[in-house]
C-alpha cells in the first residue's frame, strides 16, 4: 500500500524502529507534479553499492524526511508499506482519532451540563 508521507506516518516509522527509507525517483508525472518520489523503509542502513534493482538512493529517517513530510512544491512524496505495516498504521490513526474524539466529546459534555451557581 502506498500512503502519502506526513509527519504522522514519519513518526510512526520512527517508533516503529526504521531508520532508513530506500527510495525511488521518477520525473514527469500529472497535474503539476514534477517529481514522484517513493520511499520503503527499512530498518538497516542500505548498502550504497547494492541498492535493490529499481532504487536509486536511500534517505536517513531522522536527517532527510522530515522536510519532505512538510511538503514541497512539485514534488509528491509516498511511503511504500507493506500490508502488515500499513494495518498497524491505519489501526493506530484510528485509535488516534478515537481518543481524540472522546476527549472532544468530554469536553462537550462539560460544556452541556449547567452550572452551580
Amino acid at each position: 500500500m502506498k500512503l502519502q508521507l506526513t509527519k504522522g506516518l514519519l513518526c510512526f516509522l520512527k517508533n516503529k524502529g526504521y531508520r532508513y527509507c530506500l527510495s525511488k525517483t521518477t520525473i514527469a508525472g500529472c497535474e503539476g507534479e514534477i517529481v514522484r518520489i517513493t520511499l520503503t523503509p527499512k530498518k538497516q542502513r542500505p548498502r550504497i553499492r547494492f541498492l535493490p534493482k529499481g532504487y536509486d538512493s536511500y534517505f536517513n529517517i531522522n536527517e532527510d524526511l522530515q522536510l519532505m513530510a512538510n511538503g514541497i512544491d512539485g514534488v509528491f512524496v509516498e511511503v511504500e508499506l507493506s500490508v502488515e505495516l500499513s494495518s498497524t498504521y491505519i489501526l493506530a490513526v484510528l485509535k488516534e482519532v478515537k481518543l481524540k474524539n472522546e476527549s472532544l466529546r468530554i469536553e462537550l459534555l462539560k460544556l452541556d451540563r449547567p452550572s452551580s451557581n
